[in-house]
């Protein structure tokens, strides 16, 4: 049962501050809709350095769930600010397949930098990788409407600093990763016989030389080779690169999105120039 959180004993600012990451818009529609209605500063969780303090008054992380976990590069940012103060902190895990116990993880970083995680949401919404064609349009469209409902909870619990539960689901979730079963299947085949390198990104001759790839990769790992894009080895798996291609013409080894049993997906009220505006690039 959530309560009410009467933290008015620490001076910080009176900011209220939201660090999203996001590849494919997600967690950035998240985020900019929170932002939006409590007035609160947005920023990509990348534009953070090592050393940086975060001093707020209302702190949120909005991220992705990659693998029931934070994204890699979001708990190692955190874990590598000098300090973070808070009067309330919340955070929130998009995901397509299960939220599992990705909260707690993420809770854990934070304990580390000596705070505490006032309440902790998942919100649904489509699936963008592997074993995302195994929804329909009309799934994704529920979910994206039954996460506008959440959304509007959230600010509500958001605007009188309700302190509550952080929410986990078991990997079974609403039987959801079921439809996965067939798909990761296929592609434990690929790399059972064919080896990792035979899923290592590679570029057609479609390629427009358009730089978006490089542009909206939140962990910078393109560079550009010859004219065409350069995979580095610090991916975090968005497949922001992929999704955003205006011609579709990156790929997975040899695999285009059906290959791959991948549906195109980015979320329908982002556009590119969001995430490439919004990201830091120095």
């Amino acid at each position: 049962m959530a309560n009410i959180a009467h933290e008015t004993e620490n001076q910080l600012p009176v900011t209220k501050s939201i660090y999203y990451f996001s590849g494919t818009g997600n967690s950035y529609y998240v985020a900019k809709t929170i932002a939006d209605s409590i007035g609160a500063v947005l920023k990509p969780i990348v534009s953070l350095k090592k050393g940086d303090v975060i001093e707020a008054d209302i702190l949120c992380f909005i991220f992705p769930v990659y693998d029931f976990k934070p994204p890699k590069k979001v708990t190692e940012i955190v874990e590598n600010l000098s300090k973070i103060s808070a009067n309330y902190t919340i955070a929130i895990g998009t995901y397509g397949v299960a939220l599992s116990s990705t909260l707690n993880y993420f809770k854990k970083s934070l304990n580390q930098k000596g705070v505490i995680l006032s309440r902790g949401y998942g919100i649904k919404l489509p699936h963008n990788a592997v074993g995302s064609i195994g929804f329909t349009d009309e799934e994704n469209y529920t979910r994206i409407l039954r996460a506008d409902k959440k959304i509007c909870d959230i600010v509500g619990n958001i605007q009188a600093r309700t302190v509550g539960d952080i929410e986990k689901t078991s990997i079974f979730e609403n039987m959801t990763i079921l439809k996965q079963f067939p798909h990761i299947i296929k592609l434990l085949f690929i790399l059972l016989f064919k080896g990792p390198k035979s899923l290592e990104f590679t570029v057609t001759g479609d390629c427009i030389s358009c730089y978006q790839c490089k542009k909206i990769c939140p962990v910078n790992n393109i560079e550009w080779v010859n004219g065409k894009p350069d995979f580095g080895k610090d991916c975090t798996g968005c497949f922001a690169c992929l999704q955003w291609c205006p011609k579709s013409a990156i790929r997975i080894g040899k695999y285009g999105f059906k290959g791959i049993c991948m549906k195109h997906y980015h979320h329908p009220k982002v556009k590119a120039v969001d995430l490439i505006m919004d990201s830091s690039r120095e």
